[in-house]
């Protein structure tokens, strides 16, 4: 779901105090999710994969973040098989420190695990820094 933009930038429907709430634009954007049904998120995943496919990012040897879709979230499982199957490396965020709020990469191969928020993540210990992640999946949208 992308959001719609109001003349002065802010996203429409959101007051403006919710804007600079990060915790209550989380909360609002979660809701807007979980109202849209099930198909149209399998649709919007899709056209996102379609759309992907088309675009010149899925090199053999290119680095390509993703993310394991919690219910709400278009999944973007058939992006990330896509990648791989065009030889890319598939990489999925991993929480190192909540205190912190530190993150990296890791290989999206082998088991997964929860991690503090209860999102899956990849157990394993083998890390690539954030800096060094080039193309997110998800801004393909």
């Amino acid at each position: 779901m992308t959001p719609d933009l109001a003349p002065d930038g802010l996203v429409a429907g959101f007051e403006p105090a919710v804007l600079r709430d990060r915790a209550a634009l989380r909360r609002a954007m979660r809701a807007r999710r979980r109202a849209l049904p099930p198909f149209e998120r399998r649709a919007a995943a899709l056209a996102i994969a379609r759309h992907l496919a088309a675009t010149g990012w899925l090199r053999p040897g290119a680095r390509i973040a993703g993310y394991v879709a919690l219910a709400e979230e278009v999944d973007v499982a058939a992006c990330l098989g896509l990648a791989r199957r065009r030889g890319c490396e598939v990489l999925l965020p991993r929480i190192d420190s909540v205190r912190a709020g530190r993150m990296s990469f890791a290989p999206a191969r082998g088991a997964l695990r929860r991690n503090a928020y209860g999102i899956l993540e990849p157990a394993s210990p083998q890390r690539v820094g954030a800096q060094r992640v080039v193309h997110h999946v998800h801004r393909a949208v």
